[in-house]
């Protein structure tokens, strides 16, 4: 085990630019936990986990070809009640909490705990009144997986080490901030806005800092100066979208206008500008030709599941696009061949081939039967574009109106009142013709 443990050196070399990706990603989020690896079972395996004042920091290796290889990386920020915890307790917290982060990994194997706090070594026999509930209840749970816990030394542990240490990747100086605050006029009318509510901070050095803690999170006051800086410091880790950008930085700092002035620099950022790819492809707008001619053009569509009535549970509408007569034929089964079978009967025996039928992307329109009956009847078959029913909308929207009006009737047998449905829709007068439907059919002869 010793020698195993003095090759963790070769295994830093081959992790290195790993474990800088997984700090900033600690260091900007907070928490983290990142695999790199899968595990080999067989293999022996070591958690390393360290605690500082600020966070803890924990990497599950596996020995292989005589070297550690890191699998996975966790870390987490202390609380703030977790800060005055004891040595021992942060400890004792970060060992528990990376056991349960990697209970799918280490249950049923056999590991070894790695630790530079050499107490913890024996907490597992000292008596039980030492030690309070919560840290019985942390070493309980550890126990019921292993409890072999050995002591290591600092140069031995540098990944956990690493990950354990909080460092700003941002660089503010707060107390310069705080100074730039006593003469800013944008501080003041912030602060007489009835929306935040403004309170004083200390920092470090114990200067007054204005922040906002109307939201979850204490958003410290930014003057002018500051502004520019903190958007690169936040927009240059990833260079992401003006969206992501606008959520990162307002949801931690405030300013006069601080959404306009960051979609702003995110849009004409010039490292953006250079690497990212923009793409305005828009399709020309399409000219339809208008329809002259009655019972050239169907719209056709189906609705349903409805309430059982009289067996029948779905509907077949057809609608002409010209004068807006409307057909619509219940039926029981959703099949290609009853689907041809109405459109056959109760349209095209009735009222002619149509020119152009214009259907969805359903599988009973775009069945062979249904293109065979239009290479017969020599109509042309136009499949509307998958998932934008507006190509369609002609029907989609007399669908409305249909169902509505038959909820209104608040019949359980709604088959029944259908034909009365039908009627007021084929009399009702249209405002940009004058004309109902039955005497656009029937009458302009």
């Amino acid at each position: 085990m010793k020698n195993a443990l003095t090759s963790i050196h070769i295994a830093i070399i081959r992790t290195s630019f790993t474990l800088n990706v997984a700090i900033r990603i600690k260091n900007r989020f907070g928490n983290l936990g990142y695999t790199l690896n899968f595990s080999t079972p067989g293999s022996p395996l070591a958690l390393f986990t360290d605690a500082s004042d600020h966070a803890f920091g924990s990497v599950l290796q596996q020995f292989e070809e005589d070297s550690w290889k890191p699998l996975a990386f966790f870390s987490r920020k202390l609380s703030n009640a977790h800060k005055g915890y004891s040595t021992y307790y942060k400890e004792l917290l970060g060992i528990y909490l990376s056991i349960k982060q990697f209970k799918h990994i280490l249950e049923r194997r056999h590991f070894t705990v790695c630790t530079v706090h050499k107490p913890l070594m024996s907490a597992f026999q000292q008596k039980n009144e030492k030690a309070s509930p919560r840290q019985l209840g942390h070493l309980q749970y550890i126990s019921e997986l292993y409890t072999d816990i050995r002591h290591i030394g600092g140069k031995e542990n540098i990944f956990a080490d690493s990950l354990s240490r909080i460092k700003s990747i941002l660089e503010i100086d707060y107390d310069k901030i705080a100074d730039a605050q006593i003469d800013s006029k944008d501080l003041n009318e912030l602060r007489s806005k009835p929306s935040l509510h403004f309170k004083q901070y200390s920092s470090d050095s114990g200067k007054l800092l204005w922040c906002d803690i109307s939201t979850t999170k204490i958003r410290p006051f930014i003057p002018q100066d500051f502004r520019m800086h903190i958007f690169q410091k936040i927009h240059s880790l990833a260079h992401p979208g003006v969206k992501s950008t606008v959520k990162q930085i307002a949801s931690r700092f405030i300013w006069i206008n601080i959404r306009k002035d960051i979609t702003q620099w995110a849009t004409f950022f010039i490292h953006c500008q250079k690497n990212k790819i923009n793409r305005h492809t828009r399709a020309q707008i399409a000219t339809y030709i208008e329809v002259d001619d009655r019972f050239s053009v169907i719209n056709i569509d189906i609705i349903g599941l409805f309430p059982t009535s009289e067996g029948r549970k779905y509907c077949f509408t057809c609608v002409d696009r010209f004068t807006c007569w409307i057909e619509v034929i219940p039926f029981a089964n959703l099949t290609a061949e009853i689907v041809a079978r109405i459109f056959y009967d109760y349209w095209i025996s009735r009222l002619g081939m149509p020119y152009c039928v214009i259907t969805d992307q359903g599988s009973e329109f775009r069945s062979e039967l249904f293109k065979n009956i239009g290479v017969i009847c020599r109509f042309k078959v136009c499949t509307a574009t998958a998932y934008h029913p507006q190509c369609n909308g002609e029907v989609e929207r007399i669908h409305r109106t249909l169902k509505a009006a038959i909820r209104g009737h608040n019949s359980i047998k709604w088959t029944q009142t259908l034909s009365t449905v039908l009627l007021g829709l084929r009399s009702a007068l249209h405002s940009d013709t004058n004309y109902t439907n039955a005497q656009m059919v029937i009458t302009l002869l």
